[in-house]
């Protein structure tokens, strides 16, 4: 199933008068990625990868050493939001009570969304990828594991942009809709009637988010798509 058929999107325009962070939206998340996965904690070397990573995506504005160092300091200070979310899910160490874990009643639904990332090549999850699937997962009994890692990834991505700061959180109502009402495809003529009814707001992201949303990889394969065929 093409995902165009169970979701639109829409890139909106950055507002004009809007300051831009001190850091991209793209490095911010690399570095605290690094930091939490990959155990990067050393500024020069941290410096060197981000760059690495820069020029492997053909990008030529890269943070400064300086720069990334200072914003490795909020992370370890902890002032980042969602911060433990950002880990790549592990099973069982992840699982539990706490908000920042997935509860022991969805492990099956954990470790299927585990599985599908894997398999697919993309490595694993982050916890709050992993956290949303379960989520949808358990308003959503349909066998298309696909979309709902691509509504997972969507609600995670709404959650960091409403966490990061000169950011606001797109709309998510359309998705909700479409679980509301147990439609398998967005494009049918019965959830199109009830979105036209609603005048409901399409999920949208900012150019400034549009790098970080394409390193996603199910949803960030779909904004490739939308790019190619403009």
């Amino acid at each position: 199933m093409p995902f165009k058929s169970i979701t639109r999107l829409k890139i909106s325009k950055s507002a004009k008068t809007m300051p831009r962070p001190e850091i991209k939206l793209e490095y911010k998340e690399k570095i605290a990625h690094l930091m939490l996965n990959d155990g990067v904690n050393k500024a020069p070397f941290m410096s060197q990868l981000i760059e690495d990573w820069a020029i492997s995506n053909g990008w030529d504005d890269y943070p400064a050493e300086r720069t990334v160092s200072r914003w490795m300091g909020r992370v370890r200070e902890g002032e980042i939001g969602l911060l433990a979310k950002r880990k790549l899910f592990n099973w069982p160490q992840d699982m539990g009570e706490e908000e920042e874990k997935i509860g022991w009643e969805h492990s099956k639904t954990a470790l299927q969304c585990l599985r599908f990332y894997l398999e697919g090549g993309y490595g694993r999850p982050s916890v709050g990828i992993t956290q949303w699937f379960a989520r949808v997962a358990q308003v959503d009994d349909s066998s298309n594991i696909q979309k709902k890692a691509l509504f997972a990834e969507m609600f995670w991505l709404a959650d960091i942009l409403e966490h990061t700061h000169n950011f606001k959180r797109p709309s998510t109502t359309e998705q909700e809709l479409n679980l509301a009402f147990e439609t398998s495809e967005l494009g049918s003529l019965t959830i199109e009637k009830i979105l036209d009814d609603y005048k409901i707001q399409t999920f949208s992201i900012p150019k400034k988010a549009l790098r970080f949303a394409e390193d996603l990889p199910i949803f960030g394969k779909e904004l490739r798509k939308i790019r190619e065929n403009k």
